[in-house]
């Protein structure tokens, strides 16, 4: 989303900037335009005030730059972007991370009564527990639900910590 803003804001200031900096080129390309004659007290002052209002305007659009760059930075993360320490999540952190995943309700149920099985068994919280018990075969060591489709939804979701 902030991505979105930042195009459409850098195609506005864009189109905005047109208009200004192509009279600024026909200024700095056509010297010969302006001759002694033309240099009179009056047009230098007209020269001077168009300037003032052009650096004028451009130190606005420079203060909104900054003002939104300051929004976007303090824009918090999504929570689907920041990774779950499953080791520590609570059951309604972990619901809610495979919601954003569109993970069903029995799939996320499954998922979280096999990290509750790896994290009570001798070998503790694992990738490669979690695996077993997405893959295995074994009636006794199999979780309902839990199949290679939702541990790849863990992987993309949750850590576990060394």
């Amino acid at each position: 989303m902030t991505l979105n803003l930042t195009k459409e804001f850098k195609s506005q200031l864009d189109q905005r900037l047109q208009p200004i900096t192509a009279k600024l080129d026909k200024l700095a390309t056509n010297p010969t335009n302006i001759t002694t004659s033309n240099l009179q007290p009056q047009n230098n002052t007209t020269i001077q005030q168009q300037l003032e209002v052009l650096f004028t305007k451009v130190d606005q659009l420079s203060n909104k730059v900054e003002e939104i760059q300051k929004q976007l930075q303090l824009t918090p993360q999504p929570i689907s972007v920041q990774k779950l320490n499953l080791q520590e999540a609570t059951e309604k952190e972990f619901k809610q991370k495979l919601s954003y995943k569109n993970v069903k309700t029995n799939q996320t149920k499954a998922a979280w009564n096999a990290i509750q099985k790896c994290k009570a068994s001798d070998e503790g919280l694992t990738w490669i527990n979690l695996y077993q018990l997405a893959t295995s075969k074994d009636k006794k060591l199999k979780v309902s639900g839990f199949a290679k489709e939702t541990y790849k939804k863990l992987e993309e979701i949750g850590y576990i910590p060394e």
